[in-house]
């Protein structure tokens, strides 16, 4: 019985729209089109107002994370930050039948190279705020000073890995015709590329394929719940 009611405390996770707590977001709600009421609710502690947020970091967020960033996540006695840390954490509580993140080789190190390469590099290419500003505020260089270094990145690194990663699949996921984890924590590096990016850096007409995978990503229910206004 404690182990039941353990299982069903909610998860509490701070949270701006469209930032990488996101990535989490999404993650619980497509555990939660598999697996229905055997998860716990999520409660979201919401930002909206960013120069505010970011200007006075707010105590408890700061004794829960000492970069005070989001996400940061709350389960009963138990506290975490980072996104794909969050994640993988939903996956192995919740993620019983191993839908989300298969026992094959592949599925398993293409997810946990992405939560890596997203954390270390990708994210930062798009970053507007630098990882370093809980010490140095307002005048912390930002990954984004750096654009054109950064968009020759996203060029000549990452698009050729995307298209042999989709070539060696068969598409239309990263792992194949079944949508996985990782693409989750990828799917949002991609989305943010093109939809947030101004200029975009996925241009319809030059990238087709890419253009197209968010387009099928953003065509799912839980994400479209996850960047919802009302999540």
């Amino acid at each position: 019985r404690a182990s039941f009611i353990g299982k069903m405390l909610p998860i509490r996770l701070v949270h701006i729209p469209r930032f990488r707590s996101t990535r989490p977001v999404w993650m619980y709600h497509e555990l939660s089109q598999l697996y229905g009421n055997s998860l716990p609710n999520l409660e979201l502690s919401t930002f909206t107002d960013i120069p505010a947020f970011r200007a006075s970091k707010p105590q408890w967020l700061l004794e829960m994370n000492p970069n005070g960033k989001v996400p940061t996540m709350a389960h009963g006695s138990l506290v975490m930050f980072e996104g794909g840390a969050i994640c993988s954490y939903l996956l192995d509580k919740y993620d019983v039948d191993r839908q989300l993140l298969p026992k094959n080789d592949e599925s398993m190190a293409l997810y946990y190279q992405m939560v890596s390469w997203c954390a270390s590099t990708l994210d930062n290419l798009i970053a507007t705020s630098s990882p370093i500003s809980a010490v140095l505020g307002k005048d912390a260089p930002r990954p984004m000073d750096d654009l054109v270094t950064n968009k020759k990145y996203f060029d000549e690194i990452f698009v050729p890995f995307f298209h042999k990663q989709l070539a060696t699949s068969g598409g239309p996921y990263l792992c194949g015709t079944q949508f996985t984890a990782a693409d989750v924590i990828l799917g949002f590096f991609v989305m943010q590329s093109r939809d947030k990016m101004v200029p975009t850096w996925i241009e319809k007409e030059t990238n087709p394929a890419m253009h197209a995978y968010v387009d099928l990503l953003l065509s799912r229910p839980a994400l479209q719940k996850a960047i919802s206004p009302l999540s």
